[in-house]
């Protein structure tokens, strides 16, 4: 993932458990969360990266991955 970010010119960003757990999601998950640690990863993650998002496509799963977005404005 990191190498494919790069090589598309994207940011990418991690976040801890700890700083997942803080944040207020649509569909928490207790498999997630006793394999994580917190209860999103996806839905958190994606509304972790902009104060002002809301989410516009909730958690979403595809074989091995799970991904959410969010739409924000930029000011």
């Amino acid at each position: 993932l990191l190498e494919f970010a790069q090589c598309v010119d994207l940011p990418l960003k991690f976040y801890s458990a700890s700083e997942l757990k803080k944040i207020e999601v649509e569909s928490p998950s207790s498999f997630v969360k006793n394999i994580t640690g917190t209860s999103s990863v996806a839905e958190a993650s994606a509304l972790s990266v902009y104060k002002e998002s809301r989410l516009l496509v909730p958690k979403t799963k595809f074989n091995n991955l799970t991904l959410a977005i969010v739409e924000y404005e930029k000011k």
